[in-house]
């Protein structure tokens, strides 16, 4: 009796370390609905940012750093986006698995747009002096951490990266916007996961064929959302969705800001009015993760209404269905503000 219950015991902890996944971490809750999608059946992937939490100025906590160390794969958008993460990826072990979207050579990467701002702001034009020091020391501070960061450093420069990745020149890092982007990556996802975990790799082959095929429905769900809606102008706070723009033939936003961090001049500011009443546009697009009060000085004393766009859907539970509920969440937002206009 006791021999069996040994036998059995051995058994089960045998099934158990054979059927272990890895342990993986994904940076943001669009790229972690794809995976869990991938995943799904075998683990949770876990989420480093949760919430109406930007990438763009986040400070990692000792509680996130920690689980970029548990980790067994990180899956990450890449430096362009997310620059706090570099230190980490930097001490991450090489025993273990690093995914970096932006370096996936089957993507369609798109430049940066140039903005007028962006060059304004380089100039410190209409900023106060109190500002260009605040800046000018910002940018020493991170000059100084990344060059201790040899390796990131000079891919960041050969990509036109510089502080948070948005230098005119460089690659828009809003890659998953695009739905045939987020096929290849959830292909990649798969291929990632079963090279290191071999005994699920039918089942992540499985998921992902799966994945691909909700997202070629949602491709043609969202295209016939979206008729009607391609002429019209409009106005967006965080020039972040050329993506989706390009893939559903939208027109061309003015932006209010390249970088989210970077407050617009006086002058573009006065310039955005002008555009708005001689293009008689009526949609400005704010996003949950930013608050400007530029968005309402914009809108005065034009016809113009203040959306929300999400493009990380931050307010939406994470999980599979999350990537499909964002995009289609972008679309109604889109769509309502610029079809009867």
């Amino acid at each position: 009796m006791l021999r069996t219950f040994f036998i059995a015991l051995s058994s089960t902890v045998a099934i158990t370390t054979a059927s272990a996944a890895p342990n993986v971490m994904v940076s943001i809750k669009p790229i972690h609905s794809l995976t869990a999608g991938v995943m799904k059946g075998v683990a949770e992937p876990k989420l480093l940012l949760d919430g109406v939490t930007s990438p763009h100025d986040f400070n990692l906590k000792p509680s996130q750093a920690q689980i970029i160390q548990d980790s067994d794969i990180i899956i990450w958008v890449g430096e362009g986006l997310k620059t706090f993460l570099i230190k980490s990826m930097k001490n991450y072990s090489d025993k273990k698995t690093s995914l970096e979207l932006m370096d996936i050579e089957k993507l369609s990467l798109l430049d940066y747009r140039e903005h007028k701002d962006h060059d304004d702001h380089d100039k410190h034009e209409d900023h106060g002096e109190d500002k260009h020091d605040e800046h000018s020391e910002h940018k020493e501070e991170e000059h100084s951490e990344h060059k201790d960061e040899d390796e990131h450093t000079e891919e960041s420069h050969d990509n036109g990266h510089e502080g948070h990745g948005h230098a005119e020149g460089g690659k828009d890092p809003h890659l998953w916007l695009d739905i045939d982007n987020a096929k290849i990556i959830t292909n990649e996802i798969a291929k990632t996961l079963s090279k290191n975990d071999p005994e699920n790799a039918s089942t992540y082959s499985t998921n992902a064929t799966s994945m691909i095929e909700k997202l070629d429905a949602l491709n043609v769900t969202i295209a016939k959302t979206m008729q009607g809606s391609q002429d019209q102008g409009y106005v967006v706070f965080h020039d972040a969705y050329q993506y989706f723009e390009k893939h559903f033939g939208l027109t061309a936003p003015h932006a209010i800001t390249l970088n989210p961090e970077v407050q617009p001049s006086a002058a573009r500011i006065k310039e955005l009015q002008h555009e708005v009443s001689e293009n008689n546009i009526s949609c400005i697009f704010s996003e949950p993760q930013f608050s400007p009060k530029v968005l309402s000085v914009v809108a005065e004393n034009t016809k113009a209404t203040i959306s929300t766009l999400d493009p990380l859907g931050s307010n939406i539970t994470k999980g599979e269905e999350h990537y499909f509920n964002t995009m289609n969440g972008l679309a109604k937002s889109f769509s309502d503000c610029l079809k009867n206009k």
